[in-house]
């Protein structure tokens, strides 16, 4: 499986969406957090809520980027090259996963870099929002691997990821509303639904809402941790006895 993980990594880095990804993240981080780019609602707003508000960016870039990459493994004839080679299903689920995970975190290292050269400071409550976003974004990730390499098409991989996208925006703003007149019990259990997906752990760390959203760093890295487990078991199940065209 190492070979396979390191020849998805290489073609990751060659591939042309992914640097321009990065160079967009480099880019677009420094303009915002250095003030020499803004919109109107960041407008007064500190270097670092500024940071922690553009990071969202990356989970947009992978919904797209994700099923697209992983549906070059099938039009481009990767996936049976892989098998014709010897390697099971198995390995290449996992070193796909693995390497677009590698991915995600030098892209998280870009803005977090650029972050700080932009003005933001090294505090601990930037450090423990950057170590969330790199679980929920590989928890992102491993959901998105789950569609990409079980959908046959990459259309229907686009439009099942966007279409979850759409479905974790609902959650964060439903469950604003919800929560905004919950208490006690019903509050908890709202709270802990609302933080399950990536858009709701960003926006219960910005700057625009109520601190008791934030159901804390560990909840949320627990979390993640438990979707990485469950959609990575979803997509091995069986995995080795399903058909390759």
């Amino acid at each position: 499986m190492i070979n396979i993980f390191k020849a998805c990594f290489v073609r990751l880095l060659k591939n042309i969406y992914y640097r321009a990804g990065l160079l967009i993240a480099a880019v677009v981080t420094f303009l915002f957090t250095s003030k020499s780019a803004s919109v109107f609602f960041l407008k007064g707003r500190g270097e670092n809520d500024i940071a922690v508000f553009i990071s969202i960016a990356m989970v947009f870039f992978f919904s797209i980027f994700v099923p697209v990459f992983l549906g070059a493994e099938y039009a481009e004839g990767s996936f049976r090259n892989k098998l014709i080679c010897g390697y099971s299903q198995l390995e290449v689920y996992l070193g796909n996963f693995l390497a677009l995970s590698a991915s995600a975190v030098i892209m998280i290292a870009v803005w977090f870099v650029f972050s700080l050269i932009g003005g933001a400071a090294l505090t601990a409550e930037l450090a423990g929002y950057l170590a969330i976003t790199v679980f929920y974004i590989i928890a992102l990730i491993s959901f998105l691997t789950l569609i990409g390499l079980r959908a046959k098409k990459v259309s229907s991989a686009v439009m099942l990821s966007i279409g979850a996208l759409f479905i974790s925006y609902n959650m964060m703003i439903f469950g604003n509303a919800l929560m905004m007149n919950a208490e006690g019990t019903t509050f908890e259990v709202l709270r802990g639904f609302y933080n399950i997906t990536g858009l709701g752990q960003w926006f219960s760390s910005t700057c625009f809402y109520d601190e008791a959203i934030n159901a804390g760093n560990l909840f949320k890295i627990v979390i993640s941790l438990l979707m990485i487990v469950i959609t990575s078991l979803l997509g091995i199940a069986g995995i080795n006895k399903r058909d390759v065209n």
